[in-house]
Formats: C-alpha cells, structure tokens, sequence
C-alpha cells in the first residue's frame, strides 16, 4: 500500500517515486510468479492517465509494464496492461518507447498460451490515418511526429510474423483495409504518410521529394551509387550484399517468403488500383512518388510471387483509362506522364547494381573472390612455359 501510494502521489516527490519504481523491479526480478498484480494495476493507472497529466514517470512506468508483460504475461493481461500499452502506442510521440511496447505486444500474440486471451487488437494501429479529425487541434509539426511515431509501430509489427499474421488476417482485415481504402480520399497528408509508410515497409529506395520524373528516376536507379554504401552507413558491407550474388542459391530466404506474403496481402487488399487513383487525383509531388512506388510494386510482384496471384488487381489497364479519358485532362495528363515513366522505371530495373568502392574491390581480392577459373590457371601456366623456352632458345 506505501508503494502504490508513493507512486500515486504526484507532489514534487520524484525521488521518492523512483525509490519506488526501483523496488517494484526489483520484487519483478527476484521472483516474477510472485509477483503483487496490486502494484501492476497502480502501474497500468499510471501508465493510462500519464499522457494526460504529462507524468515525467510515465516511460519509466511503460518500461517496467513491458518487462512484467514479458516474465508475468498471465497477471499483466488480466490487469488490463494490454489496454493500457495499445494506448500509449497510439499516443506516444516517442519513437524508441514504441517499438518496446510494440515488441511486448507481439510477444503475447507469438505464444499460443497467451494468444486467445490477450485479446489483442493491433488494428487500432490505423487509426491515425483514417481519422482525419484525430487531433485536429494540434499543429502541423505534433501531427508529424505523431506520425512517425504510428509509422514505427506499424513497421515493428508488419515487420514480424505475429504481427502480419495478426494485422493481416482474412478473417480480420480491418486494419490493412482501412489503410488502402483512405487512399482513395484526397487528404494529400495522409497519402504523403502512407506512401512512406509502403516505401519503409517494403525497403525500397525513397526518391526525392520532387515534381519531377527524371529526378525521380534517378533516385531509385539500381546501377548508380547508393545511399547505404556510405561510409557512415553500411559501406561495404552493404554494398557487397547489393552487388554479390547470394551463396544459397537453393536455400528458401525467409525475407523474401515475408514479403511475399505481405505483397499477397496488399494485392487481396486493392492497392494497386488505390495507389492508380493517388497517381491521378493528386498533386505533382505525390503524383511522381506514387508512380515509382507503383513501378517498384510491379517489379517485386513479378519477381515473387507466381503467375496466378499477379493477376488479381491489374493496375495498368486502369491507369490506361484514365490516360485515354479526354474528359478529364488533369487526370488525364498525369495518367500518360505516369505511363512514360513506368516504361523508364521498367528499363532502369532491368540494369543490376553496379559496384563503386575501391575497398570492396580489396576485399574480394584478399577473399579469393577474384580468382581465375582453373582453365585460365592452366593457359597462364602454358604462356609462361612457353616465355620461358623462347628465352633459353
């Protein structure tokens, strides 16, 4: 009771509210079965209203709520900590807190013994795009960050097998939907959030942000230099891994079996001809982003998935009405100027990824990657006998 009461009282007594997370931890330590759900229910209390009261203890308290999520999920579940961490997900402007709590969620929905009466429901996730009055009354930059913040959840989640399992159900699709069909509207910042949501999700290169297709273009050229191989990101290691063929030429890769699986999804979904729709009703900028995701989207699709499943939703034909409707010529423009550059787009993939480091070329000379084949030992060895006859002739 000292302890709950400790942390209740919220009156310039930090110290004293530490001395009493950090006992809480500690009794989480020892001995997790045991552990009282009178102090988990203060926590969940705090963690609901901290938002609201703006609690400096409120991500130290989520921190501790994930842990007991881990070691105790039976007590965390029926003391309502699901709830409470579905909303502060959804509220949070704190991008490394999110990703935590996503993963205690996801930890729920791995285990079959916690699965059914977690109830978890990862849906709400969405909310953020499709309700056009969710905080409307903060400004631009809040929303931005609250944006990010939903984008990173959303990654954490369609990033894992619980979570697209989960999120992507076909009994219970609500979610993945709700986020197609918005689409569909003409909220041009929740199309550029999208967009960049797909972009992330999918790890394809973002092109700039420009009217323009030649720069666009560019941007996502597979055999020019690429940001990555930087030196201050993954260099060449990176590198080598875009340029190098993979030595399991025969072994099943679980990424590509991910993403062909979210690819299906997103086709079952409709967003090829919701994405046709952004090309054509919206403004330049995300007129161009929109047609190289399209672009990219139909390269993956071909590449990973069979025959049968690319032949669900075709884009083209629809984006070729509206390229010969003369009825409406804004529409109309972008649908042909988007047509030219998908025709570009599909020449660029065809080009492979180019090497650009004199490091990498060290490196697999060292390795032996540059060895010559046994044929050209043997024709060297030959040239060199005959150099040496020559000489004592």
């Amino acid at each position: 009771m000292c302890v709950n009461r400790s942390l209740d009282v919220n009156l310039r007594n930090d110290m004293e509210r530490i001395q009493a997370l950090r006992l809480i931890r500690r009794l989480l330590v020892l001995s997790p079965a045991d552990f009282p759900p009178a102090l988990t229910r203060s926590l969940v209390a705090l963690a609901n209203g901290g938002a609201e009261e703006k609690d400096r203890m409120l991500r130290a308290c989520l921190g501790v709520l994930a842990e007991i999520c881990v070691l105790n999920p039976d007590m965390f579940v029926s003391c309502g900590g699901v709830s409470a961490l579905l909303r502060n997900i959804a509220d949070s402007q704190m991008p490394r807190i999110v990703e935590c709590l996503c993963g205690a969620l996801l930890f729920l929905l791995d285990r079959p013994s916690t699965r059914r009466h977690a109830n978890v429901r990862l849906q709400s996730l969405a909310v953020p795009y499709c309700d056009f009055h969710w905080d409307s009354d903060r400004n631009r930059e809040d929303r931005e960050a609250r944006f990010l913040c939903v984008r990173l959840a959303l990654l954490s989640v369609l990033r894992s097998w619980p979570g697209i399992l989960h999120f992507c159900h076909p009994s219970n699709s609500s979610g993945l939907q709700a986020i197609v069909s918005v689409l569909y509207l003409k909220q041009l910042e929740v199309r550029k959030a999208i967009l960049d949501l797909l972009y992330d999700l999918l790890g394809l290169p973002q092109p700039e942000w420009t009217d323009e297709f030649s720069v666009a273009l560019e941007a996502v050229d597979p055999s020019h230099p690429q940001d990555i191989w930087r030196l201050s990101e993954g260099f060449v290691a990176a590198e080598g891994k875009a340029v190098l063929p993979h030595l399991a030429k025969f072994r099943p890769n679980i990424v590509e079996i991910h993403l062909s699986v979210l690819l299906y999804t997103f086709l079952e979904a409709g967003l090829l001809d919701a994405i046709v729709e952004v090309i054509v009703t919206s403004d330049t900028f995300i007129s161009v982003r929109a047609t190289i995701l399209l672009g990219e989207l139909l390269q993956l699709i071909h590449l990973l998935l069979p025959p049968e499943c690319c032949n669900i939703t075709p884009p083209l034909p629809n984006l070729m009405v509206h390229a010969s409707n003369a009825a409406n010529l804004p529409a109309q423009h972008l649908a042909l100027t988007a047509v030219a550059a998908l025709s570009h787009l599909h020449h660029l993939l065809k080009r492979r990824p180019a090497p650009a480091s004199l490091f990498l070329d060290q490196v697999l000379q060292a390795g032996g990657w540059m060895r010559p084949g046994v044929e050209q030992v043997v024709n060297s060895r030959g040239k060199h006998e005959k150099a040496k006859l020559y000489q004592v002739l």
